[in-house]
């Protein structure tokens, strides 16, 4: 009787459990199979475009450039250009000031940009982007003034080396040693051998009115030593080292942006002591000049077309 009365309780619960699972299982195919709505298009709405302005127009004269082949920024246009207050300019012609005052202004790139105007401003490159650099220079060293008053002065060949660094567009500095052998015969003694060793180191500061133009003329002033060896009166060997101010002007011109070519002519002013002479010993050289320095090299996930200054 009681295996009897199970059956039937089973069996009912049985059914009852399976009905649950069969209704529970269509609920999650329902949910699974259903497809989602439809989504209403909606028209975009139209949006005016804006048209493309020119990119830079070639400069021209008017603009104050010289030989450059992208826009000019403002601070070299020239006096009275659009955008520009009315006036003569510093590097303009007819300034009101004589034009080597108007030259002898002085400088920096916070408050005049990079460059001027005159020498052909560079565009794409730069001399800072190189600061540093080596100079080999020659030329001829003219004497003015004798070491002592029975010593002759005499000319000769003139040879400098100099490491430069340009710490702006307007300013840079030099160190320089130069090296001469005129002969020095004092005319008591001329059956002695003449001593015949000038050396001329200094410190100088350089000054660029231009700016960063490829054309960069510059003024130059410092301190520094120079060493004269000769024979006195009392036929005794003179090595004298004596304080000296460099001054000159020059100019540069970049050839390619590691090498420039030098033009310079110098009175390096030799302040006399003990029985030597105030020496006022001009040199004229020219030479090369390499820049070194400037960035990194880079690198590319492709192969780039050009070349950077």
């Amino acid at each position: 009787m009681d295996g009897a009365s199970r059956s039937p309780r089973r069996l009912v619960t049985r059914l009852a459990l399976g009905g649950v699972l069969a209704a529970l299982w269509c609920a999650l195919a329902g949910i699974a199979f259903a497809q989602p709505p439809t989504p209403t298009p909606v028209a975009p709405t139209p949006v005016a475009m804006a048209s493309k302005g020119p990119l830079f127009s070639p400069p021209t004269a008017a603009d104050g450039t010289i030989g450059c082949d992208t826009a000019v920024p403002q601070f070299i246009a020239p006096p009275g250009a659009e955008g520009m207050p009315p006036g003569p300019g510093p590097w303009q012609e007819g300034g009101g000031r004589p034009w080597l005052l108007q030259h002898l202004s002085l400088r920096h790139s916070s408050t005049h940009g990079r460059a001027m105007g005159p020498g052909e401003p560079l565009r794409g490159t730069s001399w800072n982007n190189r600061p540093v650099s080596f100079s080999l220079d020659g030329g001829a060293l003219f004497m003015a003034s004798r070491p002592a008053d029975n010593v002759r002065a005499n000319n000769d060949l003139f040879g400098a080396l100099g490491v430069g660094w340009d710490f702006d567009h307007y300013w840079g500095a030099q160190l320089r040693v130069g090296w001469a052998t005129p002969d020095l015969v004092n005319t008591l003694h001329t059956d002695m051998a003449s001593q015949d060793n000038l050396f001329i180191t200094d410190l100088s500061l350089l000054y660029y009115p231009w700016g960063d133009s490829r054309l960069r003329p510059y003024y130059r002033f410092g301190v520094g030593l120079t060493s004269v060896k000769y024979i006195n009166d009392n036929a005794l060997t003179i090595n004298s080292s004596m304080y000296t101010l460099p001054l000159g002007v020059g100019l540069k011109y970049l050839i390619h942006p590691k090498l420039a070519w030098r033009l310079e002519l110098m009175d390096n002013i030799a302040i006399g002591q003990n029985e030597t002479n105030t020496l006022n010993n001009f040199t004229l050289t020219t030479g090369f000049e390499w820049k070194l320095g400037g960035p990194p090299s880079s690198y590319w996930a492709w192969e780039p077309r050009g070349g950077a200054w």
